[in-house]
C-alpha cells in the first residue's frame, strides 16, 4: 500500500547566511509544494522539512527517515547545492541504499555534475510533476531508469546518462498546494514579509497563503533562467483561482494571497475573467501580483485598475531594474524609463502599492547609470508616497541566465567541476565569487551603501503611517528625496544623523523588550 510508503521532501535554506529572524514568513519552494501535493494525492505519506523554518533541519530529516522511506527529495538552486550535498552525504552514510533525488535549477543546468556525486542517485531536469511518479515506479521495480524522460543518473558501470527531455508540465493537471503537509499555523501566524505592501494602515491581521497561478514566462530578460530553459508561459484558469481562494478562506481563514506567477496580467482575458468572477462571487481578500510597467500605457489595462483595487489587489510588483535606458536595453527588459514613472503615476490614483525592484553594479554600468537608478527611486517615492522599493540590489552572478554565461566568457571564469567544489566558489549569500572591481566604477560601493540606507530609512522609518504627517518627519523626508534625486555622494551630516537615529531606535526597542519580556 502506498500509504505505508513515505517520501521526505527537503526545502533548503535560501543561503548559508540565512537568518531565522522571521521564520515562517515564506512558504517552501514552489517545486517542493507541487511535488508534495501530487504525491499526497496519490496516497503516499509525504513529509516536508522546511530548512527556511527549522534551523536544525538536517537533524529533523535524519530523524524522519525509516524503513518506510522510499526516497529523500531536494529542490536546490546553485546557491543551495552545497547544503543539499552535505545533507545527502549524511543520509547516505546512515542509509546507503536509500534513493536521493535532486531537482531544481542546479540539477537542470548541471545534471551530469549532480549525479556524478556519489551521494546523489537521480537528477530531475526541468519540471518534474510527472517524472517523480515514474521514479517511484522505478524504485518499486516496474520501470528502468533509461525509460524515464527528463532525468540524469549513473548506470551500473558509473557512466553518466542523460535521458531525452520531457515536455513542460500542463498547469491544468497540477493540483493546488496541499497545506496539510506543513506546520501551517507557523506560516499563517508569522508576520509576512509582504505586510508593508498589503496592510498599509496596519489594521488587519494578515493570514497569507500562496496560490500557484502561472508557470514560466514569455519575455526575454537577460538575467532570468526562463530564457535559457525556454519555459513558456502557462496560466491557471480564472475559475480555478477563485475556487482556491474560497477554499483557503473557508478552511484556514486566509485573508491575503500571494499569486505565484511571473506576470499575472499578461493574459488579459484571464485577468478580466478573474475580476468578473471575484465580483460576482463577492469574495473579499487582499492579493499581491506581478505585472509589467509597460501595461500602464495601455488604456485597456488602465481601465480595469479600479476593479482590480475593488476586488482586493493591494500590491503590484514590477521589475524596473534600472533608471538608465542603456542598462534596461542591456538587460533586454523591453521597457522604457518613462514606463516605470508612468506606472507609479497611474497607481497613485488607487490604494494599490506599487513595488519596484532595482539592480545596480552590472557589467558596463557607469557612474551616471547608477546615479540615474537612485534618482529614479527618489522620483517614484515622490510621485506616490506608498511606493515600495526592493533594492536596489548590487548585481550578483547566479548560474542560469544569458548575462551569467556572457560574464563567464568575458572574464574567463571557470565553473566548479563538482558539487563539492562549489563551496569555495560561492559567497555566503549563494552568489558566485567574482572580482566585481572589474565591473563597477570607483566609489560605487560607498555610494550605493549610502543611497540604500536613505531608501531603507525612508521606507522603514520615515514613511510609517503614524509618523508620515509629522512636521519634522516631512522635512526629513524631503531632504532624503532631494539626496536621492540629485545624486549627491551622501556622506554628509544628515546621512550620519539618520543612521544614528535608526540604530538608536533599534537599541531602545530591544531594551524595552528585554525589560518587559
Amino acid at each position: 500500500m502506498t500509504a505505508n510508503k513515505e517520501i521526505i521532501l527537503v526545502n533548503l535554506p535560501p543561503a548559508r547566511n540565512y537568518k531565522y529572524e522571521n521564520s515562517g514568513s515564506l512558504y517552501p519552494a514552489t517545486g517542493i509544494m507541487v511535488i508534495g501535493a501530487i504525491l499526497k494525492k496519490r496516497k503516499f505519506s509525504v513529509k516536508i522539512v522546511d530548512g527556511a523554518l527549522i534551523q536544525e533541519y538536517e537533524k529533523r530529516v535524519l530523524e524522519s527517515i525509516s524503513e518506510r522511506t522510499m526516497f529523500v527529495g531536494f529542490s536546490a538552486m546553485t546557491s543551495q547545492i552545497v547544503m543539499g550535498y552535505e545533507l545527502a552525504k549524511k543520509i547516505k552514510e546512515k542509509w546507503p541504499r536509500l534513493y536521493i533525488v535532486f531537482g531544481g535549477v542546479h540539477s537542470t543546468l548541471y545534471p551530469e555534475q549532480t549525479v556524478s556525486n556519489p551521494y546523489i542517485d537521480i537528477a530531475v531536469i526541468n519540471e518534474g510533476s510527472r517524472t517523480v511518479l515514474e521514479i517511484i515506479e522505478h524504485i518499486e521495480g516496474h520501470v528502468q531508469l533509461e525509460a524515464i524522460k527528463g532525468i540524469s543518473f549513473c548506470d551500473s558501470e558509473g557512466n553518466v546518462k542523460i535521458n531525452i527531455p520531457r515536455d513542460l508540465d500542463d498547469i491544468s493537471e497540477i493540483p493546488h498546494f496541499d497545506f496539510e503537509l506543513l506546520d501551517l499555523p507557523r506560516y499563517l501566524n508569522a508576520r509576512s514579509v509582504y505586510e508593508r505592501e498589503l496592510n498599509l494602515d496596519g489594521s488587519k491581521n494578515i493570514r497569507l497563503m500562496p496560490i500557484l497561478t502561472g508557470l514560466g514566462c514569455c519575455f526575454r530578460c537577460a538575467f532570468c533562467i526562463n530564457v535559457i530553459l525556454k519555459r513558456h508561459y502557462r496560466a491557471r484558469s480564472a475559475a480555478s483561482i477563485v475556487e482556491e481562494i474560497k477554499r483557503l478562506q473557508s478552511r484556514y481563514g486566509a485573508n491575503a494571497f500571494l499569486f505565484l506567477d511571473e506576470d499575472f496580467c499578461i493574459n488579459k482575458k484571464r485577468l478580466a475573467d478573474f475580476i468578473k468572477l471575484a465580483k460576482d462571487e463577492n469574495i473579499k481578500f487582499l492579493a499581491r501580483i506581478w505585472a509589467r510597467v509597460s501595461y500602464f500605457r495601455q488604456d485597456s489595462f488602465k481601465n480595469i485598475l479600479p476593479d482590480m483595487e475593488k476586488i482586493g489587489i493591494k500590491s503590484i510588483a514590477m521589475g524596473a531594474e534600472s533608471g538608465s535606458q542603456k542598462m534596461l536595453d542591456y538587460l533586454h527588459k523591453d521597457i522604457k524609463c518613462e514606463d516605470i514613472k508612468n506606472a507609479a503615476v497611474e497607481l497613485s490614483k488607487f490604494n494599490i502599492t506599487p513595488r519596484f525592484s532595482f539592480m545596480t553594479g552590472m557589467d558596463g554600468e557607469n557612474k551616471d547609470d547608477t546615479i540615474s537608478t537612485y534618482r529614479l527611486c527618489g522620483e517614484l517615492l515622490k510621485i506616490n508616497p506608498i511606493t515600495d522599493i526592493a533594492g536596489p540590489f548590487t548585481f550578483r552572478y547566479y548560474p542560469g541566465s544569458p548575462i551569467f554565461n556572457q560574464g563567464m566568457k568575458r572574464f574567463n571564469i571557470s565553473l566548479s567541476k563538482s558539487i563539492e567544489d562549489w563551496k569555495d566558489s560561492l559567497n555566503d549569500d549563494g552568489s558566485l565569487i567574482v572580482d566585481t572591481t572589474r565591473l563597477i566604477w570607483p566609489g560605487f560601493s560607498k555610494y550605493s551603501e549610502s543611497m540604500n540606507s536613505y531608501i531603507n530609512i525612508y521606507l522603514h522609518k520615515l514613511n510609517r503611517l503614524s509618523l508620515r504627517n509629522r512636521f519634522l518627519v516631512k522635512i526629513i523626508r524631503k531632504l532624503v528625496l532631494w539626496r536621492l534625486m540629485h545624486g549627491e555622494h551622501c556622506y554628509a551630516i544628515d546621512y550620519y544623523t539618520l543612521r544614528l537615529l535608526a540604530k538608536l531606535e533599534t537599541f531602545l526597542l530591544k531594551l524595552y523588550r528585554s525589560i518587559y519580556k
